[in-house]
């Protein structure tokens, strides 16, 4: 499966568990920027969903929960791609 990947998108795919994106997810009632900022530096607002970084052109890190989605992706582009070209 690695191999595949690297051949189609031409770089090196390497799955790491510390590939999580994180978004804000609560939020203070109040619009004072004060209390805005020590809300933005409480990690515990934050949701963190597994995700994938980019580094330069040439890696991407994948979470392992997304790799096999990534897989079964290129497999169909991959399938559809010869069906339509033959």
């Amino acid at each position: 499966m690695h191999g595949i990947l690297s051949r189609i998108n031409g770089m090196e795919i390497r799955t790491s568990t510390l590939a999580v994106t994180s978004q804000q997810s609560r939020f203070p009632r109040t619009k004072k920027k004060r209390i805005q900022k020590k809300w933005k530096k409480d990690q515990r607002n934050y949701t963190r969903k597994p995700g994938m970084i980019m580094i330069g052109n040439t890696i991407a890190l994948v979470h392992p929960a997304i790799y096999p989605h990534l897989v079964d992706a290129v497999k169909r582009q991959e399938e559809a791609h010869f069906k339509k070209w033959g």
